[in-house]
């Protein structure tokens, strides 16, 4: 999310050189008037924007020394509090400030703010809530949505977003951040029509025309999508996003061979970004080439060993390896952060099958149709990589017994 105090900020507009000049202008100023309080809070705002927060803060207290009553000098140490990581200092000083001033819009903020930075999100969403009611800039409102959306509440965060979007018609970046909403809300036309409407305000930004192409795929209109990553590789022939959508475009056709050029030019263009790496690791898992795809996921789990993800599809190359314990020992341990995930249970199912063990193959079988009896009906379609085990008849016949 973008930084709390950025809407309170006078000096936005100005460079840094600007800032520099203006500040050594104050600061001439303040040898005449050492007591004049808008002068030394214009001085701690043009601190704060340049990033000298240390020396921001000393002026603040040198302000609040003079004038310990001032409200808009508290507001700004707690600022410059929050700022440091002074977080729970910072929070005292805003609910003292908020017992005066029990509406003021940007004290409210400020809690909501800060409370979701420390990951206290029932705290948080008392002053969402609040905000919610009062009339608030469209900063506040966007970050409202976003938050909504960061604790699962995505048919408020969407409700919210749509508001903001009937308010200012002609932002991209909120049509843009309203379309993310409906995708993952799983409503994809929705996200198609309102992407379509940010890119022909902005039809050369090449991260919309991306996440338009990618949005035309979930609803399978291949060509529009093709046709709108060509226009985004003409603007900008080297953006390795460009070439890992291209590469999904390639997996959708079963093209395999080309997928892996795709996303190997795309990695060649962002070599250490993990989310690359694991669809190269994917596309040598699909070509049947499993030894080098543990190699792919082994560096992604250098930078992050916890990747339950990546560590599952390790797992599964195990599994095409016939090194069931290896893949089993993985996949125990994945199951616990994903206990409801019915390709795992399947997986580990078909390892316990391969090593003898049918009795506790057959428990794992027993817990996939008690989570969805029809699991196996349509598991080799839904999940391609469960196709190559149910494909085994000594497995499928002994799922069909349980």
């Amino acid at each position: 999310m973008s930084d709390i105090h950025d809407f309170v900020n006078p000096y936005e507009s100005l460079d840094v050189e600007e800032l520099k000049n203006e500040l050594h202008k104050i600061e001439q100023n303040l040898e005449k008037e050492p007591n004049n309080l808008e002068l030394l809070l214009k001085k701690a705002d043009i601190l704060y924007y340049i990033q000298e927060w240390e020396y921001a803060l000393k002026t603040i207290k040198e302000a609040l020394s003079l004038y310990p009553d001032s409200h808009e000098a508290k507001f700004k140490y707690g600022m410059l509090l929050d700022q440091l990581g002074q977080h729970e200092q910072a929070l005292a000083i805003f609910h003292e400030l908020l017992k005066n001033d029990q509406e003021n819009i940007n004290i409210i903020f400020s809690l909501a703010y800060i409370h979701y930075k420390i990951e206290d999100y029932e705290k948080a969403n008392e002053y969402v809530e609040k905000l919610l009611k009062l009339d608030v800039s469209s900063y506040m409102l966007f970050f409202c949505s976003q938050f909504k959306a960061d604790i699962g509440e995505l048919g408020e965060a969407i409700e919210i977003m749509e508001t903001l979007v009937n308010k200012e018609p002609q932002s991209s970046a909120f049509l843009s951040e309203l379309a993310d909403l409906y995708n993952m809300d799983g409503m994809f036309e929705q996200a198609v029509e309102t992407m379509k409407k940010a890119v022909e305000l902005e039809p050369e930004n090449v991260s919309y025309l991306i996440r338009y192409a990618q949005y035309l795929l979930d609803i399978e209109a291949l060509d529009n999508a093709i046709e709108v990553l060509e226009k985004a590789k003409t603007l900008e022939p080297q953006n390795p996003n460009v070439h890992a959508v291209f590469a999904n475009i390639f997996y959708i056709k079963n093209d395999f061979e080309n997928a892996l050029k795709a996303i190997n030019k795309s990695i060649e263009l962002d070599p250490e970004n993990p989310t690359l790496l694991s669809q190269k690791g994917i596309f040598l898992m699909l070509l049947g080439d499993f030894e080098r795809a543990i190699k792919e996921f082994d560096i992604v789990l250098n930078s992050d060993p916890e990747d339950i993800n990546v560590l599952v599809t390790k797992a599964q190359c195990f599994t095409f390896l016939e090194k069931y314990q290896k893949a089993n020992e993985i996949m125990l341990k994945a199951i616990e952060h994903d206990p409801y995930n019915l390709e795992l249970m399947c997986f580990i199912a078909y390892n316990y099958f391969q090593l003898n063990n049918k009795a506790e193959a057959q428990l794992w079988i027993s817990s996939i149709l008690n989570e969805d009896k029809d699991f196996f009906a349509y598991a080799a379609i839904e999940y391609p990589f469960l196709e190559f085990l149910l494909r085994n008849q000594n497995f499928q016949l002994f799922c069909n017994q349980n």
